[in-house]
């Protein structure tokens, strides 16, 4: 899932996410150093996450995600 995030924290990208559609969650990678994250976050549907750059901008996690279709 996270193959590109050795090659961002080598390029020191403060943060990364990746939308995980299957599972439905949000994981979050923050504080790179020597070419890993420290970091890793998973938030799932309920939860809000701001990005650090921006810490005014809340995203509820659950509206990344289409609507669950009935069963």
């Amino acid at each position: 899932m996270n193959a590109k995030a050795p090659l961002y924290a080598e390029a020191d990208v403060p943060e990364y996410w990746i939308v995980n559609l299957v599972d439905r969650e949000l994981v979050v990678f923050r504080s790179p150093e020597e070419g890993a994250y420290r970091d890793r976050i998973t938030y799932r549907a309920g939860d809000r996450v701001a990005p650090e750059a921006w810490q005014d901008v809340v995203i509820e996690v659950s509206e990344l995600f289409p609507a669950e279709e009935p069963s």
